[in-house]
């Protein structure tokens, strides 16, 4: 202890009082106390280790299990010193102490029980606070449970109590849960029905769905078991399960579960010891504790609409009531867009705020609303498509750099009011001429109600061609007028026919067969037509004789009364020859027709071709049906019908042909030869080789024209069984060149095909509407017109280059006849 130092004034001072204090019986001060006690006592438990210290020393007083009480004397005044009680199992450890010895003092260390860690396991409730999140829980679902986005069962700050006897599944939500094609293994009672639950959905008190809460073992008989859970399986009977249930996952991975379990009516409390691809099951000893663990769900946005589906008729919006649930605790700002082109979502971009969390404390919400988004979004169309019914849709959820983090369904209907526009032809193709005006025929429909006005007009036509926009009532033909320029080139063009009302845009292709210029004939059909020498057409309409030069017809020639022309040819001579529907055989003269009666005689068969020699006559295969067919020869000067004897005669009314110059003429015999006469000496000849084979003859083949081309050399035609070829005629050597054959070629009646060689290259053939040719180099073909219902009535070369063809347009309600050159 310090010593106090006194001054001598002061010292005088004392023995002074001290003298007159009278010394004889005087009692004197007690000195000050240096020393104190310091008691320490255990409550609540008997015994506990205790440990006293001295602070400023750092001297341990004692360090030991304390029973009762202990006093600790003869401490010096004004010591600090620490007391602290031991850790002691099933007791919670008290707070340490620290005095200072001032007087003396005691120290009580109070031992309470602690409460054990978890909450123990009921066959008949789930309880709980959750653990291992701050997010605000408001209620929670069995994990079957999917729709309404809410919990069947509340917490109140995280703290779930769920009394299950009062909870049990409704009947249609149970199955035969281990009967089924992913367990194998024994199961007592095979009607038993039940249902297992392997955890709670989570959800925030707006309907967010947060994750899953799990009842993991974390002390008791089965925490040994690797990563235990507990199950919670309802029965509606006693049974017995033992076996194996496997389940696939969506990548493709597979899960098994090993089940060794006894059921009771009601709920069952299970426990699975899960590792990573398999779990084994049984069931739950008593005395588990468990803890309400949170498993996050990964954070994503989930759209939810209140109407389904859009539909969009007369509108082009659909505003509906939508909320966006945060999954997962996901906040931040998203943009929605949609997978069906042209439907737009209005607000294009929301943000989402963080989701409530509890206190510090984890026992009251903080002062934060529920975040589930409930809005109005608008669903704008604005797409090309009119017509869809019932489709599934999403809604896509992309944060802003466009990652996709969440979806939405909704069905979508589109039902709005439109047309279509077709052709109203038989087909879709059109013949017009260079040089003409025509008119499309355009077909107009409603669909779903539509009404408005429809305006038509051409795309994609040639240089030359032009339309009118033309507009009309929708249901109505509209005829849309066509120019065509006289320098168009001829030939197949695909265009477009455009039909628009307002916003709506229809097309279809239309093939617009352009043709050559044409000639008007009149209103009476020209059924044969044929070039002259000198380069004019001569045709055979009705009862008279045209003559074309170029596209003019120059001269027209009456026959006598009563006579209709039905062929027409020209000979060497410049002669022109006329034969009859009537079996009359005419010669034009310089001023007028010449007739030969005496034909008819022998049956003459007016649309057989005959051949006409260097002389002026004629030379006709006249067949009466009965008698053998015969050659005559018909001299207009001296009105003498002569019958030439030949070296093998004809089956029929055969076609007679004549050579350039007319120095022979030749026709086919009945055995397929070709028989040659000289007209000067009347002398005949027939071929080697057949130009008609007995094969062919079996096969219905015959010859259909025996012709000259451009350059006046013969071409045979023949044609029948779906085969047409071409044969050239070598009349020195009286030879053929090899057929060129075209199959698949079917004509409705050979007798009625008209055929023409134009030269060693190109041939053409005509029936009903359609117009051919061959190429007989490459042996390749085309169809050049096809009128449709038209009728071709003639055909013959042109005079310079081509082909010359007649035909009346179906269109033309006066029956105007036409002719038309064509390459």
């Amino acid at each position: 202890m310090k010593r106090l130092l006194r001054p001598p004034a002061f010292l005088g001072l004392s023995v002074l009082l001290a003298a007159c204090g009278g010394g004889d019986g005087g009692t004197p001060n007690p000195p000050p106390l240096s020393k104190f006690a310091l008691t320490v006592s255990v409550a609540g438990v008997p015994s506990a280790p205790v440990k006293v210290v001295n602070v400023g020393s750092k001297v341990t007083l004692f360090d030991g299990p304390l029973t009762g009480s202990k006093t600790f004397g003869d401490l010096a005044a004004g010591s600090v010193l620490s007391v602290e009680g031991g850790v002691l199992n099933g007791f919670l450890k008290p707070a340490a102490q620290t005095v200072t010895l001032d007087s003396d003092k005691s120290v009580t260390l109070e031992y309470k029980a602690s409460t054990p860690a978890g909450t123990l396991v009921s066959d008949t409730a789930v309880s709980g606070r959750v653990v291992g999140t701050d997010l605000q829980i408001d209620s929670a679902n069995p994990a079957y449970f999917r729709d309404p986005f809410s919990g069947i069962f509340k917490l109140k700050d995280n703290v779930l109590n769920i009394d299950l006897s009062d909870f049990v599944p409704d009947p249609r939500s149970l199955y035969q849960e281990f009967r089924n094609s992913n367990c194998t293994g024994n199961v007592s009672n095979p009607l038993a029905l039940s249902r297992s639950n392997y955890g709670f959905l989570a959800f925030s008190a707006q309907g967010d769905m947060l994750g899953y809460l799990e009842e993991a073992v974390i002390s008791g008989p089965d925490a040994t078991l690797p990563d235990p859970l507990i199950y919670r399986t309802y029965a509606d009977r006693v049974f017995n399960f033992k076996g194996t249930c496997t389940f696939q996952a969506g990548d493709g991975t597979t899960y098994t579960e090993n089940y060794d379990i006894s059921l009771v009516k009601g709920w069952n409390t299970l426990v699975a010891g899960r590792g990573s691809n398999s779990a084994t099951v049984r069931n739950a000893a008593p005395g588990n504790r468990v803890e309400l663990r949170f498993e996050p769900l990964k954070p994503s946005v989930f759209v939810s609409l209140d109407t389904s589906p859009l539909e969009f008729r007369t509108n082009d919006t659909v505003t509906v009531n939508a909320r966006l649930i945060q999954i997962g605790d996901y906040s931040g700002t998203v943009t929605l867009s949609t997978d069906l082109p042209g439907l737009t979502v209005e607000p294009s971009s929301v943000t989402l705020k963080p989701l409530p969390r509890t206190s510090a404390q984890g026992v009251s919400g903080q002062n934060v609303q529920p975040q589930s988004l409930s809005t109005k979004l608008t669903f704008r169309y604005a797409g090309a498509q009119r017509q869809l019914y019932n489709q599934f849709v999403q809604v896509l959820v992309k944060t802003p750099a466009g990652q996709q983090v969440g979806d939405g369904s909704v069905f979508v209907t589109i039902n709005k009011p439109e047309f279509g526009i077709f052709t109203s032809l038989p087909t879709e193709r059109l013949s017009v001429f260079a040089g003409e005006q025509s008119v499309v025929p355009v077909g107009t429909t409603s669909m779903t109600g539509f009404t408005d006005p429809i305006t038509v007009t051409l795309e994609n036509a040639p240089a030359g061609i032009t339309a009118t926009p033309t507009t009309g009532q929708v249901n109505t033909q509209i005829n849309l007028p066509l120019t065509v320029a006289a320098n168009v080139v001829p030939g197949s063009y695909d265009v477009t026919l455009v039909g628009t009302s307002g916003s709506q845009v229809r097309r279809t292709t239309l093939k617009l067969q352009v043709q050559p210029r044409r000639v008007a004939l009149g209103q009476v059909a020209v059924t044969f037509m044929t070039l002259a020498p000198n380069g004019d057409l001569w045709g055979a309409q009705g009862s008279r004789v045209i003559q074309i030069r170029g596209e003019q017809v120059v001269g027209t020639h009456e026959l006598p009364a009563s006579a209709t022309a039905k062929r027409i040819q020209t000979g060497p001579d410049g002669s022109i020859w006329v034969a009859t529907v009537e079996g009359q055989l005419y010669r034009k003269g310089a001023d007028q027709a010449q007739k030969f009666s005496s034909v008819t005689a022998r049956i003459f068969s007016p649309g057989v071709p005959f051949g006409i020699d260097r002389q002026g006559r004629a030379w006709v295969m006249a067949f009466d049906g009965f008698n053998v067919p015969a050659l005559h020869r018909i001299n207009p000067s001296t009105n003498e019908d002569t019958v030439i004897a030949t070296v093998k005669p004809a089956n029929s009314a055969v076609p007679v042909a004549n050579d350039s110059v007319g120095e022979n003429i030749v026709f086919p015999a009945a055995d397929g030869t070709l028989v040659k006469v000289n007209t000067t000496a009347g002398t005949s000849v027939a071929s080697a080789a057949a130009l008609l084979s007995s094969e062919e003859m079996g096969n219905q083949v015959s010859v259909l024209s025996i012709a000259q081309d451009r350059q006046g050399k013969l071409w045979g035609t023949v044609g029948g069984y779906r085969t047409i070829s071409f044969r050239q005629i070598d009349l020195q050597n009286l030879t053929f060149s090899p057929a060129v054959t075209f199959g698949e070629v079917s004509f409705s009646s050979y007798s009625q095909v008209q055929s023409v060689v134009e030269n060693a290259q190109t041939a053409w053939l005509a029936e009903g509407g359609a117009l051919h040719q061959f190429n007989l180099g490459d042996r390749t073909r085309k169809t050049v017109f096809l009128g449709s219902d038209d009728v071709i009535n003639f055909l013959s070369i042109a005079p310079k280059v081509g082909i010359a063809y007649g035909f009346k347009s179906r269109y033309d309600t006066t029956g105007q006849q036409y002719l038309v050159y064509s390459r």
